[in-house]
């Protein structure tokens, strides 16, 4: 079912409720936003100060706050001048309806509008002329001007300080404590080594740390999904090296000195027994060259860097699995060896970076604790602290 979508019309939108628009740029939203000002201006009776208006740059609530104003002043001279007034009198001077767009026919169509509902001109002029004095005082902000507003106005509400200091970038505030966070907790003898290595391997710094911990900031009401297993207890919780260099090594020995034997059970075996299209010589060379790389040396944690292709074809599982059915599949003590290896790669895997989420999660809780805290001691907020 296609939803239906209807095209704003400022003259007769409901003025309650939520309304959701979406549009390009220079479609007309500023257009728009200026004429619902005046509606609830000379509708509802509001002042200007009863009204909020919010947009996202600087430069585009600076554009906005000078719209509005003057179609408020073109308002006012368009009554002024259907009443048979002189454009020169009051507030109209020097600011008439020449301040308005060329064409636009917003405000006498509205005007015509609100005059067969019953609204006098007077009593309209009186809600122009209350708004353009009070002008200045209109809420026409950024939203991270309109937070930082709201937080000053009501300092003990919000638990802040009674005077802060907008920081453009806290950036060095998040390094500081990301900093701070590493030198306890891995630059030290706290971690253990495989766990370091294993950082190392993926690449982790204090730098991209500190760019976690700033997008956790920049959205501190998002929900961190972990991983079930992450509180793991007891060995299931740490990689387990000497599990892997035993099963590493075993695998190199018998690699070593069998070989080609090793090769010739799986090629030369019982014709037919294995899946065609996966046994192929080439797929098969690919495995062979990869047992290669990875059996070299006896450094099975060094290894970890390497992840050639086809490993597992040598595995007892994939013979197993892709043996024919009423076929034998081929034997040789490799081929669980190698096995062991890569399920002991895939447990040290899972467990290292589960220790490595620990490792993050405790950094997104006392890393942002510690710039919470550093920047309540300096009585400096940033952009998302205000959001």
């Amino acid at each position: 079912m296609t939803a239906t979508i209807d095209e704003l019309d400022a003259y007769t939108c409901p003025l309650d409720g939520i309304r959701f628009v979406e549009a390009s740029a220079g479609t007309g939203k500023t257009w728009n936003l200026c004429g619902l000002v005046l509606r609830l201006l000379l509708e509802r009776g509001l002042t200007l100060q009863q009204i909020l208006v919010v947009t996202y740059t600087n430069a585009a609530a600076a554009e906005l706050r000078e719209r509005i104003r003057q179609r408020l002043t073109a308002t006012l001279a368009h009554l002024r001048d259907s009443a048979g007034e002189s454009a020169g009198d009051g507030a109209g001077d020097g600011e008439g309806a020449g301040d308005a767009p060329a064409g636009d026919p917003f405000v006498p169509r509205l005007i015509d509008t609100l005059r067969q509902r019953g609204h006098a001109d007077h009593t309209m002029a009186e809600r122009l002329e209350l708004a353009l004095a009070g002008f200045d005082e209109a809420s026409i902000f950024t939203i991270h001007a309109f937070c930082h507003r709201a937080l000053a106005d009501a300092p003990f509400t919000a638990s802040m300080p009674l005077s802060v200091e907008l920081l453009q970038d806290d950036s060095d505030l998040v390094q500081a404590a990301a900093n701070d966070f590493w030198r306890r907790r891995v630059a030290s003898d706290a971690i253990a080594p495989v766990l370091a290595g294993w950082l190392a391997r993926q690449g982790d710094t204090p730098q991209r740390w500190a760019r976690l911990l700033q997008r956790q900031q920049a959205k501190p009401t998002a929900r961190r999904l972990w991983p079930a297993a992450i509180d793991a207890a007891g060995d299931a919780a740490k990689p387990d090296a000497d599990a892997l260099c035993a099963a590493h090594h075993a695998a190199r020995t018998l690699w070593q000195a069998e070989r080609a034997a090793i090769v010739q059970a799986v090629l030369g075996g019982v014709p037919g027994a294995l899946h065609a299209g996966v046994y192929k010589p080439e797929t098969v060379a690919a495995a062979v060259a990869g047992w290669d790389e990875l059996l070299q040396n006896d450094a099975a944690l060094a290894a970890l860097e390497l992840e050639p292709d086809k490993l597992a074809l040598l595995g007892s599982q994939s013979l197993q699995v892709r043996t024919k059915a009423g076929k034998t599949t081929p034997v040789h003590a490799f081929f669980a060896a190698a096995q062991a290896v890569l399920d002991t790669r895939a447990t040290f895997n899972d467990a290292a970076e589960l220790a490595r989420l620990r490792l993050l999660r405790d950094l997104l809780d006392e890393g942002g604790a510690a710039v919470r805290r550093s920047k309540q001691q300096r009585h400096v907020l940033a952009y998302d602290d205000l959001l």
